[in-house]
């Protein structure tokens, strides 16, 4: 990170201001362009690895992606945000988190992994932890598990 005056190194900081978060963008490799997609997530941290979770359909154009890049991804996480007005135009600045990383994601195929993470999921935006699910809908969708190789967190903030 260039602007190390800026970067948040703190675990708990950093496990804070995601649980905050309510998208977490993934981007993809996809020929030409890349590919990024807003994901509703969970997250957290198992012991040394931190881990997030997703769902989608079982097709689909981030699916496709997901399977050709071999579960390489990267992701994106900002909030907290705030203009500075100035002046003139220049001294303008903008305040904002983010979280940056990558890593390699994969389809969760066990079922009582797979009923976990939703679990975490539904508890990120609904903080209730006891959700039922339909064995109907845990075969229909997809849950992925990425786990995090390198992340870095930066605040700009007066």
């Amino acid at each position: 990170m260039r602007r190390t005056d800026k970067e948040i190194t703190n675990q708990e900081q950093m496990d804070s201001f995601i649980a905050q978060c309510t998208c977490c963008r993934l981007a993809f490799a996809d020929g030409k362009y890349p590919y990024i997609v807003p994901m509703n997530f969970a997250y957290e941290r198992q012991q040394e690895h931190r881990i997030f979770y997703f769902h989608c359909a079982a097709e689909g154009k981030k699916l496709q992606c997901m399977k050709n890049n071999q579960g390489a991804v990267s992701f994106e996480l900002d909030g907290c945000h705030r203009l500075k007005k100035a002046k003139t135009a220049c001294e303008h600045t903008f305040y904002y988190q983010s979280v940056i990383g990558y890593g390699t994601i994969t389809a969760i195929e066990n079922i009582e992994e797979k009923q976990a993470a939703l679990q975490k999921l539904m508890q990120h935006y609904t903080e209730k932890a006891d959700w039922t699910f339909s064995e109907t809908v845990i075969k229909r969708i997809v849950v992925w598990k990425l786990i995090v190789e390198e992340m870095h967190c930066k605040l700009s903030k007066e």
